[in-house]
């Protein structure tokens, strides 16, 4: 068809219904893995999306995509492909991503800068917070967002007030200027937190730890309760992003292998399940 000669610009699979989703320019295509068959294709946009993405929720009921253009997402039912909700934002709020939290009861829109938080059983914004990214807790009280100058932040999903900023710890660091050996000085200089743009952050299963990615090419493993660093990751510097949503790592630069090591790392710190 039309929509196969476009570029895949996302996917989002499902395993309670071993479903595919696959967002292209102009729609998307939905397809059943256990078969391996296509089951439904939609281009409706009437232009192209270079960025458009698509997201499951948890129990593969619904799902989110853009229509038409980069400020309106749509939540379409699985079961018969019917729209159930259109969210459009203003002008200047591009929409880069959208995601559902754990129990699908919000969804959170991501523009550059500004993450809204809606209601899907009430169909209203409830919350407005910062940042550049977004991933949910567990338990749907909390979400994490990527923040310019290094850092991420907690929010309270309820109040919308931040609980937590994850951020380097200057001070720290030049008590530390003491040390000898410059691997000393580079070991204690990561556990401190990150130098350069935070591009991900994501709770662990059990919501005790934050796991984050930066453009200094580390991945850090934060306490929540104290917002400070516990384990540090050594990645590959200049990759492209990671996304690790708490049983699964996606998005790594082909380059950048987790050692088997840093895997033991993040199970023990309950970030993946194996």
């Amino acid at each position: 068809g039309e929509g196969e000669k476009e570029c895949i610009t996302d996917i989002s699979y499902n395993s309670e219904r071993g479903y595919l989703a696959i967002a292209q320019e102009k729609g998307y295509q939905i397809w059943n893995m256990k078969t391996f068959c296509k089951i439904y294709e939609s281009y409706n946009n009437d232009i192209s999306l270079y960025d458009n993405f698509i997201e499951f929720s948890g129990d593969g009921k619904y799902f989110i995509t853009l229509k038409n253009d980069a400020r309106t997402l749509v939540m379409i039912r699985t079961e018969d492909y019917q729209e159930m909700w259109c969210i459009r934002q203003k002008e200047e709020e591009s929409i880069k991503s959208g995601i559902f939290s754990k129990s699908g009861k919000y969804i959170a829109t991501v523009s550059w800068g500004c993450i809204r938080i809606y209601n899907v059983d009430n169909k209203k914004c409830e919350q407005i917070v910062k940042g550049h990214s977004a991933n949910f807790s567990a338990d749907d009280k909390y979400v994490v967002t990527a923040l310019s100058d290094n850092m991420a932040g907690i929010w309270d999903v309820k109040s919308g007030k931040c609980t937590g900023i994850l951020q380097e710890n200057k001070q720290s660091y030049i008590k530390k200027e003491s040390f000898v050996f410059d691997a000393e000085q580079e070991r204690m200089r990561s556990c401190l937190g990150h130098t350069a743009e935070v591009l991900t952050a994501d709770f662990s299963v059990d919501g005790r730890h934050i796991i984050t990615a930066s453009l200094d090419g580390l991945v850090m493993i934060w306490d929540v309760d104290t917002c400070t660093v516990v384990d540090t990751l050594y990645m590959l510097a200049g990759k492209t992003g990671v996304n690790i949503n708490g049983v699964n790592m996606s998005n790594l630069h082909p380059d950048s292998q987790v050692s088997d090591e840093d895997r033991l790392l993040l199970k023990q710190y309950g970030v993946i399940l194996n």
